[in-house]
């Protein structure tokens, strides 16, 4: 579906198409990020934007507003490192989990975690 097919899906049915509009795997970036800053937001949409492979990091960060959003975005390798290192301390261990996991958490800060973290089959007191 062409990007002004979607565009006009938007202008007449506002904020009601929102989430499938940001479903639609031919959805371009630009629409993206206008449906990411729709006013009123959509919570739906958010999660779908976060999911999204064209997905930008400007489209991403509106999604951070959203709890179920925010654990999609955290996982998305367009989002900034700096964004992701911020996510990092997040109270939703699920959120910290996805930004530490994300490929674009640059690699001095990986090394950092991997260092920090508990050897696999150590025991305390041993």
């Amino acid at each position: 579906m062409s990007e002004e097919l979607l565009r006009a899906m938007v202008a007449r049915h506002g904020v009601h198409v929102l989430a499938r509009v940001a479903a639609n795997p031919d959805a371009p970036p630009a629409l993206l990020e206008d449906l990411a800053r729709h006013d009123p937001p959509a919570r739906r949409a958010y999660r779908e934007i976060a999911g999204h492979p064209r997905a930008t990091a400007a489209a991403l960060l509106p999604c951070l507003a959203d709890e179920r959003a925010r654990r999609l975005a955290a996982r998305h390798p367009a989002l900034a490192p700096a964004v992701l290192v911020g996510l990092l301390a997040d109270a939703d261990p699920e959120v910290a989990g996805a930004a530490a996991a994300n490929p674009a958490l640059p690699v001095g800060v990986m090394a950092g975690l991997l260092a920090d973290a508990p050897r696999a089959g150590s025991r305390s007191g041993v």
